[in-house]
């Protein structure tokens, strides 16, 4: 709030100011509107607004040396001047002394500066020699077998054009400046491996507007960053992208963010790969928007009011696809129109009516194709009432995904409608309905730790190549899988489970009402839970392989009852034809059967969009290499999923955890301890070796 800056109020619906709403009972519309004109409007920003200043010309962006060197000088300098004027004429006095102090001091260090020399020209041949010695477990700071050997490949086919357009660094956001050094290195060790890169650097600050419009046609974009000093947002444009050519070929890799570039390895190896004629894997993705429950909907008609609808809460997942560099097709499950040819199909959070998706899903699983299935049955919400004295209750807002009810029963695959409830879970701010407080209904975000809120623990994934190198995940309001072992041996499927809880689980068959508050404290033995002791360890994914049937009933919830053979019986007696309409149309035919890979997770939520930004809990990462294990074959998909992810705890008794705690607080007093006292005791062996020399 600053009356020498622009403001920009941004209102994110009109409704406050529409006739009829802006007088509407219980709503402080004027009052918004009044807050918003005393502001705007107020006298030293109207004084200002008719003052011609000229504001003074920003400085030009620094380098870093730069801008180290002004800030040591002017931390520097007031320090000597204070030393000068305090201590001047004793400085003056003892400056023959002191330096010859200096010089005995210069003496006594040369060791050890020539020791630090030499160790320093020891790093700097290293690494102009491409020498390194990498003690991670999984060898993840040094180039793949996989990916020397791609590289080695590409160079035997020919030279090939990599021309890296970086800004300068000083326009970079310093998130991406130690990244695309990184990248520097990262193309320097493909070409050490055996890729034949001409490199070449390009600032396309430096290009006239007519070379810019050709790199824009080309895909290589300026991108727009914002970094915060003191308080102080500073937005500048940039661009960080790559171009590999080779005869006729080209490739373009663009990296916008951080999170592009922690799987450079395999976008260059896979970029490679693409030159040498190698098509990018093509995912159709299916997702729907939220919309309320049938009772919430209601309370909006009686109203007079429209329910509303959400919007599309999975676009940065899609996103997080294609930044990859995969094809990725968007397929709306209302009316699905499936390409031509695709390697994996995406389908997140099903929303009745699910039949015309169910049905491709079905016939592409039949076919041989590839499948990645997350849904959930709940989204548990918390509500406040007047009448309740404002205690939280939870309510679990229906999903409807229907899974439970077509063609997955047929296979032994239930994803069962309980809510599920687990002793590890994550602390969130979600956000709570308060019904009367101020006579309508509001959302307030509150923070909770509570049972249904699941944490994925990177010690809950099985060992399997879709899950290398995950961490931790949070399953909100997850639901865990139920497989008939019998039913799907017999139809020749198999069924690996990929992610488990924790072994301290319970869970409510929830019909209706609030959750009972025993079953927040624990398992309980009270109606429609699953008593009172713990299940132990549930599925929550699970990867199904082998040839999927054509499903032997209708992919209808509630299919139309056949009519009568030949006519129908008028009500006088006389017959009469069937409608057309009534005749059910063709079936279309269905592709051969192959044998095709089924991943299906019990939650969705944690690859919407408030999710997916998080930094600690990395869904985007999970879907990746479901979507990428099932697309790649061979060494794309051992880099794929090769990345460095801090490893994560399971579920840890609290005696355990207060036992480690209290060990890692106290082990640093406990060593200065017992090295003063083995220093204490080096001193008196010297005293007592005299003393017994000469009693």
């Amino acid at each position: 709030d600053h009356p020498w800056r622009g403001e920009l109020v941004f209102v994110a619906a009109e409704t406050p100011f529409a006739d009829g709403f802006y007088s509407r009972e219980h709503v402080a519309h004027p009052r918004l509107l009044d807050v918003l004109l005393d502001d705007t409007t107020s006298s030293a920003r109207l004084v200002l607004a008719g003052i011609d200043l000229a504001a003074p010309a920003p400085l030009p962006p620094f380098s870093a040396a730069t801008r180290f060197a002004w800030r040591a000088f002017g931390i520097a300098l007031p320090v000597l001047l204070l030393l000068v004027f305090v201590h001047g004429r004793g400085l003056l006095r003892g400056a023959l002394g002191a330096g010859r102090r200096l010089l005995g001091a210069g003496r006594t260090a040369a060791l050890p500066l020539g020791a630090l020399a030499l160790v320093l020209l020891f790093v700097r041949g290293a690494r102009a020699l491409d020498l390194g010695l990498d003690l991670t477990a999984a060898r993840v700071n040094e180039l793949s077998p996989a990916a020397a050997a791609i590289a080695a490949r590409a160079g035997a086919q020919g030279e090939i054009e990599a021309t890296l357009y970086l800004s300068e660094p000083s326009q970079l956001p310093p998130v991406l400046r130690t990244p695309a050094r990184e990248l520097e290195r990262s193309l320097a060790v493909f070409r050490h491996a055996g890729a034949r890169l001409a490199l070449e650097h390009v600032v396309p600050e430096r290009l006239d507007e007519p070379a810019r419009a050709a790199l824009e046609a080309r895909g290589i974009v300026s991108q727009a960053g914002a970094s915060s000093d003191d308080g102080v947002t500073r937005v500048t444009r940039f661009a960080c992208a790559l171009r590999l050519a080779r005869g006729g070929r080209e490739v373009v890799l663009a990296f916008p963010d951080a999170r592009a570039f922690e799987r450079t390895e395999f976008r260059l190896a896979f970029a490679l790969e693409r030159l040498g004629g190698r098509a990018a894997p093509r995912v159709a993705f299916a997702s729907d928007v939220p919309r309320l429950s049938a009772a919430e909907a209601f309370e909006y008609q009686k109203q007079s009011l429209f329910a509303p609808s959400g919007t599309d809460v999975f676009a940065l997942a899609r996103a997080s696809l294609a930044q990859n560099d995969l094809e990725v097709v968007h397929v709306n499950p209302r009316a699905p129109v499936m390409p031509e040819q695709s390697d994996v199909l995406v389908w997140l959070q099903p929303r009745r009516s699910i039949e015309p998706m169910l049905e491709e899903a079905v016939r592409y699983l039949h076919g041989g194709g590839k499948l990645v299935l997350a849904a959930q049955h709940f989204k548990l919400l918390a509500q406040q009432f007047r009448g309740g004295d404002f205690v939280p209750k939870l309510w679990p807002q229906p999903q409807n995904p229907d899974l439970e009810h077509l063609y997955f029963p047929e296979l032994g695959i239930e994803l069962v409608r309980e809510v599920l409830f687990d002793t590890l879970n994550v602390p969130i701010a979600t956000e709570s309905q308060v019904t009367g407080r101020r006579g309508g209904r509001d959302f307030e975000r509150q923070d909770s730790a509570l049972p249904f809120q699941i944490r994925l623990s990177a010690a809950g994934f099985a060992a399997h190549a879709l899950t290398q190198g995950l961490g931790d995940q949070a399953f909100l309001w997850a639901n865990f899988l139920r497989l008939d072992a019998a039913r799907l041996t017999a139809l020749g499927i198999r069924a690996t489970p990929l992610a488990f809880t924790s072994r301290e689980t319970w869970s409510y068959a929830w019909t209706g009402g609030w959750i009972p508050d025993e079953l927040l404290r624990g398992p309980a033995a009270i109606e429609k839970s699953s008593g009172a002791e713990y299940l132990g360890p549930l599925p929550l994914a699970a990867l199904f392989e082998g040839s999927f049937p054509k499903p032997t009933k209708p992919l209808r919830l509630n299919p139309p009852t056949p009519p009568a053979e030949g006519a129908a019986n008028a009500p006088g007696g006389e017959t009469m034809p069937v409608e057309p309409a009534a005749i059910e149309p063709a079936e279309a035919p269905w592709p051969a059967s192959a044998p095709g890979r089924l991943v299906l997770i019990g939650d969705s939520q944690f690859l919407e969009n408030g999710a997916l930004g998080s930094e600690e809990f990395r869904g985007d990462q999970l879907l990746w290499n479901l979507v990428a294990g099932l697309a790649f074959d061979g060494e794309l998909a051992e880099l794929a999923t090769r990345t460095l992810t801090a490893p994560g705890f399971g579920l840890v008794e609290p005696r355990a955890r207060l036992f480690w705690r209290a060990a890692v607080v106290a082990a640093g007093p406990l060593v200065l301890v017992l090295c003063a006292a083995g220093c204490a005791a080096l001193r008196r062996l010297p005293r007592h070796a005299a003393l017994a020399r000469h009693p």
